[in-house]
C-alpha cells in the first residue's frame, strides 16, 4: 500500500485487486499521481489514462449538416492541444448505427478504441454490440 504525505498527495502507486499490473486479464487496477500531480488509473495490461478529465475539460463538436452530430472531442483544456477522448457517429436515418470512441493515453496515442453498434427495434434501442480494439 502506498503513503500520503501531510497535504493528502500521493507519493506511490496504489494497486487494488490480484495478479500483475502489466498482464492483461489480471484482477487489478492502479491508481497514481503523474509528474503534473493529476491522477492517472490503469487497468491490468493497459496504458496509465487521466483522471483529470472533469477539471478542465473542454468539448468540440462537429454537425452532419443539422442537429445531428458526426464527431465530438473532448479535449485536456480550451487550448485545444491535447485529445482525452473522441466519438464518431454515423446513422441509419435520424437514429445512431454506430459510434467509435478513441481513448487517448497520457502522451497521445489510442489508448483504446471501442465501436459500439446499435440494433433498433420501433426506433427504440434493442441492443449493443461493442467491440474493443
Amino acid at each position: 500500500m502506498g503513503t500520503s504525505n501531510d497535504t493528502g498527495t500521493a507519493s506511490n502507486e496504489f494497486h487494488m485487486g490480484k495478479g500483475d499490473i502489466a498482464v492483461a486479464g489480471s484482477s487489478i487496477a492502479g491508481v497514481r499521481a503523474n509528474a503534473a500531480g493529476k491522477f492517472e488509473f490503469q487497468e491490468s495490461g493497459k496504458p496509465w489514462r487521466r483522471l483529470d478529465v472533469l477539471d478542465s475539460a473542454h468539448t468540440t463538436y462537429t454537425y452532419n449538416g443539422g442537429t445531428t452530430i458526426a464527431s465530438m472531442v473532448v479535449w485536456t483544456s480550451v487550448s485545444m492541444t491535447a485529445r482525452i477522448r473522441d466519438y464518431t457517429y454515423t446513422y441509419d436515418g435520424i437514429l445512431v448505427n454506430t459510434e467509435v470512441i478513441r481513448e487517448y493515453d497520457v502522451n497521445g496515442d489510442v489508448a483504446l478504441t471501442l465501436t459500439n453498434t446499435y440494433n433498433y427495434i420501433n426506433g427504440k434501442v434493442a441492443s449493443v454490440t461493442c467491440v474493443e480494439s
